[in-house]
C-alpha cells in the first residue's frame, strides 16, 4: 500500500508516474506478517484509511469515505460471522486509531484534484462483472 500512497502523492504535485514494462518485481506478499495475522488486518484497513483521507480532496472525501465505512463494516461482519474475532477487533482498532491520527494531516493543503474521479470501482468489476485483469497502460 505504501507505493500506492507514494505514487498518488506524486501524480498530486505534478509528476508523472512511469513503469518499466521489461522490469520483474518479486513480491513476497507481505512477507513481514502472515496472512491471518489480526495485526495485518489491522494495519491494511487502519493505513487505506489514512492514505484516503490524505489524498482526496475535502470535496468527496467525506462520500469515500462513508462508502469506505460501509465496506470495512461488511468485512467486519463477516469477520464475525465466520468467528473470525482478532479479525473483527482489529477492523475496529483501525477505525479507532484512523479517527484520532488523521487530525496529524488536517494542517495539510487540500489535494485540488481527485485522481479517483471517474476510475471504475475495482470491487464492482471483480465480484460482480469477473473482471479479473487489470491494466492502465
Amino acid at each position: 500500500m505504501e507505493e500506492i500512497d507514494l505514487c498518488w502523492r506524486l501524480r498530486l504535485r505534478g509528476f508523472r508516474v512511469r513503469v518499466v514494462p521489461a522490469s520483474r518485481v518479486y513480491h513476497l506478499g507481505g512477507g513481514s506478517l502472515p496472512a491471518g495475522n489480526p495485526r495485518k488486518t489491522y494495519l491494511n484497513f487502519r493505513n487505506n484509511l489514512l492514505m484516503l483521507y490524505k489524498n482526496l480532496p475535502h470535496k468527496g472525501r467525506r462520500k469515500a469515505l462513508i462508502v469506505r465505512r460501509l465496506l470495512d463494516t461488511i468485512a467486519w461482519a463477516k469477520s464475525v460471522a465466520t468467528l473470525q474475532w482478532g479479525d473483527a477487533g482489529a477492523i475496529l482498532r483501525a477505525h479507532r486509531d484512523y479517527r484520532r491520527m488523521k487530525r496529524a494531516y488536517d494542517g495539510l493543503p487540500s489535494p485540488t484534484v481527485n485522481l479517483i474521479n471517474g476510475e471504475p470501482n475495482i470491487l464492482t468489476s471483480y465480484y460482480l462483472k469477473g473482471k479479473k485483469e487489470y491494466s492502465r497502460l
